[in-house]
C-alpha cells in the first residue's frame, strides 16, 4: 500500500512537472548583429541579442534584449521553416536616411525557457 501511494505521488509529480514545462515554453533565440541596425525606431549597435516572441502567425510581438534590458519591441509575423538550421541570421533594408532597418530575423535553433532546444527554425518578419 505504501509503495503504491509513493508511486502514485511520483507519477502525479512527474505529470505536473511536464505540464509546467510545456505551459511555460516561450520562444527564444540568439541573434548576432554585425552592424548598427534600427528596430522599431531604436538603434541597436552591433552585438549579440536575445530575441523572444509571443504569439504566432501574423499576430506576434518580438522583443529584443541585450541580456538585461529590452531594447526594442515590434509587431511581427512568425513563419515556420521546414528544416532546422544550425545558425541564425537577419536581413535589412536601407531607409532614405541611409540607416539599416532590421526587416527579418531567422532564428535557429529555437530554445524554450527551460533551456531545451527544439528541432525547428523560425523566420520572423518585422513590421517596423
Amino acid at each position: 500500500m505504501r509503495k503504491t501511494k509513493f508511486a502514485a505521488g511520483l507519477l502525479a509529480f512527474s505529470l505536473l512537472l511536464a505540464a509546467s514545462a510545456i505551459a511555460g515554453n516561450s520562444n527564444k533565440g540568439t541573434l548576432n548583429v554585425a552592424e548598427t541596425v534600427t528596430v522599431g525606431g531604436k538603434q541597436l549597435p552591433a552585438g549579440k541579442y536575445q530575441v523572444e516572441w509571443t504569439g504566432s502567425g501574423s499576430d506576434a510581438e518580438v522583443s529584443i534584449s541585450n541580456g538585461r534590458d529590452t531594447v526594442a519591441k515590434v509587431p511581427a509575423q512568425v513563419l515556420p521553416v521546414k528544416k532546422a538550421q544550425a545558425e541564425s541570421g537577419y536581413s535589412t533594408n536601407t531607409d532614405q536616411a541611409g540607416n539599416e532597418q532590421l526587416t527579418s530575423a531567422f532564428v535557429s535553433p529555437v530554445r524554450n525557457c527551460k533551456g531545451g532546444t527544439a528541432e525547428r527554425s523560425l523566420f520572423l518578419s518585422m513590421r517596423n
